[in-house]
């Protein structure tokens, strides 16, 4: 019998744990603040343990007493948790990128004969072991991979869209109103593209995918690692970007031009959204403030940008939930408040690669594709959770079994990691759809 111990019970927990306990020979425990949580990831399963704890320090004992850790606790929870596993000589998996305070351990790793293998969730794990299983395709079959594009968004399914910004929290609204203020960089026929976040949401395009229409695409952060890790060199273009449904990109750039996205602590006493807004345009008068508003965005009144700020509640007289916060506090409030899913509601995610190659030894180009679009079931869980939950899991599984010998820290873009992890995430339902073209 495996014992694996799971820290942190959110979203993703439920899956991860349903995935391990289908399996005979695995035992779980399960370890959250929120007893309520942890046991709605474990149910009533009799080879699953519930375990509170909120102190990293009541840790120690039970990881010694595990085989394998699954850390889904935030990201800055993660070179503790891994040092912790290292001293107690055993493998962690976890879902978060690799910081470089995570990376300095690698070498602790190693003498202790443990993997700590991280980012693999959705993206970042999907997209990695995806990407470089098709690029490792193409170059042993004589290719030479000229330009790498990819894109990621978990969104609401249509039927779900319900409100004016087309989009529902499922991870930390902090989060995604940094993800929005992010610099990017990439590479555009051979040459560096810097966007200073200021003007992130200024350069989106647009871009359809098959059966479902038209959305909005960013650049994500800077694709440049991703020459090395996935083993680019030569290539021209590399460009990573973030999906959205139309309108997105305006709405959170007119709400940064507003100053929603200060994160300077202050006084909110006595404030209700409208004094609150007229404050963030320089003004005490909050009588007619829509078209105030208007005129300090250079938007026009009957613009769609001005109704959703309206729509967000920015122009009640109802008071601020805080007496003392930022800005960045105000709109993470309201998203939290407006944008969230109904528990009849599905989620959508979709990925998508394209590769475009030379293969000199036929003298011609070439262009892959692979698609994968999934959607979340209204009485389980979502899309974003299940993709993101069982490919820990199934790492966990594998190390745990020793088909997952590598040690160190490390990411899956090795074909002994991603190789089998991805062989399993076809067998739950995760698989991408392959298209190729000449050019």
């Amino acid at each position: 019998m495996y014992n694996v111990l799971v820290l942190g019970a959110g979203r993703v927990a439920r899956p991860c744990v349903q995935y391990l306990l289908r399996h005979s020979d695995f035992k779980i425990m399960v370890v959250d603040r929120d007893i309520n949580n942890v046991k709605r990831a474990v149910g009533d399963h009799s080879r699953a343990e519930a375990f509170k704890a909120s102190r990293i320090e009541e840790f120690q004992t039970i990881i010694s007493e595990s085989d394998v850790v699954i850390n889904l606790l935030p990201s800055s929870f993660e070179p503790k948790i891994a040092k912790l596993c290292i001293t107690a000589g055993k493998s962690m998996v976890g879902t978060n990128y690799v910081s470089k305070e995570l990376q300095s351990l690698n070498q602790e790793a190693v003498k202790s004969n443990v993997i700590i293998l991280s980012e693999v969730g959705l993206d970042p794990g999907i997209d990695h072991m995806s990407a470089v299983s098709t690029i490792h395709q193409i170059q042993n079959k004589g290719g030479m991979v000229k330009g790498f594009y990819s894109w990621c968004g978990a969104l609401p399914a249509s039927e779900s869209n319900t409100n004016p910004f087309g989009y529902k929290i499922s991870w930390s609204p902090a989060g995604l109103i940094g993800t929005c203020e992010r610099p990017a960089e990439f590479l555009k026929k051979g040459d560096k593209v810097i966007i200073p976040g200021v003007h992130l949401m200024e350069n989106y395009s647009f871009k359809a995918f098959s059966d479902l229409g038209w959305f909005e695409e960013y650049p994500n952060g800077n694709s440049f690692p991703y020459i090395k890790l996935y083993g680019l060199n030569g290539v021209k273009d590399i460009y990573r970007a973030t999906i959205r449904y139309i309108g997105w990109c305006e709405a959170m750039k007119k709400l940064a031009l507003l100053g929603m996205f200060k994160e300077e602590e202050k006084s909110l006493k006595g404030l209700s959204y409208k004094k609150f807004t007229a404050q963030l345009i320089g003004t005490s008068n909050d009588s007619d403030l829509p078209p105030k508003v208007a005129k300090y965005l250079g938007l026009d009144t009957y613009s769609a940008v001005l109704k959703k700020i309206e729509w967000l509640g920015l122009f009640r007289n109802e008071l601020l939930p805080y007496s003392k916060g930022s800005n960045k506090d105000i709109l993470s409030y309201l998203f939290l408040k407006k944008l969230k899913f109904g528990t009849d509601e599905r989620d959508l995610v979709i990925m998508q690669h394209e590769y475009i190659a030379d293969f000199p030894g036929e003298n011609v180009t070439k262009k892959f594709t692979s698609t994968f679009i999934d959607y979340g079931n209204v009485d389980k869980d979502t899309s974003i959770a299940r993709t993101t939950g069982i490919p820990p899991a199934v790492g966990a599984k594998l190390i745990a079994e020793g088909k997952i010998t590598r040690k160190g820290v490390v990411i899956p873009v090795y074909e002994d990691i991603y190789g089998p992890i991805l062989l399993e995430l076809e067998n739950e339902g995760i698989k991408f759809l392959e298209k190729e073209e000449l050019l």
